[in-house]
């Protein structure tokens, strides 16, 4: 699925834009110091599914990011929150927040919400579509990266959740896409 702002329902030319009410946050990426140490708490301690492991190789040989999910209505979701292994954290000092996601209730929200943002001079960078979900950051006042995200329907990504967590494309003209 491509997203195209021509299919979006938007404001009416003319009328002042507002911000768009988010659905929740999406999910959070962890920093963490064993990974092994933290998938057992996760699951066998708190029972979160593991979903997917990142096919990606990382530079510093570490062990590859992991996607985990509860349960609602019987199912899971692309995930709830990630693990990242990072060398030598040091927990009672270094921020262990990557990132937070917030969700749009659909494509044309979360469009509108990148528009109100630009129009208010919010600066926004990184759009990338990830298997289930597309996104577009922005940082907070105190530099916490945000990122801004529209769920794609269930049906395009449920059938092999795996290989949609491992798709990831950048898109540099999100501009021409959005503005």
């Amino acid at each position: 699925m491509e997203i195209h702002s021509s299919s979006a329902v938007l404001a009416p030319p003319g009328t002042e834009r507002r911000a768009q009410a988010p659905r929740g946050l999406n999910h959070l990426l962890l920093h963490v110091s064993s990974i092994e140490a933290s998938h057992r708490f996760y699951t066998d301690l708190l029972g979160f599914r593991h979903v997917a492991t990142s096919t990606r190789p990382r530079a510093d040989h570490l062990a590859p990011m992991r996607f985990y999910s509860g349960v609602r209505d019987g199912q899971v979701s692309h995930h709830d929150f990630a693990l990242y292994e990072v060398s030598n954290l040091d927990t009672s000092s270094q921020q262990r927040l990557d990132h937070l996601a917030i969700e749009y209730g659909s494509e044309q929200e979360w469009i509108e919400q990148i528009r109100f943002l630009h129009d208010h001079g919010v600066r926004l960078h990184t759009m990338i579509e990830r298997g289930p979900i597309w996104s577009i950051h922005t940082n907070d006042p105190d530099g916490l990266l945000i990122e801004l995200v529209y769920e794609r329907p269930r049906t395009q990504w449920e059938a092999d959740l795996d290989a949609a967590l491992n798709t990831s494309r950048r898109h540099d003209d999100w501009q021409d896409m959005f503005l």
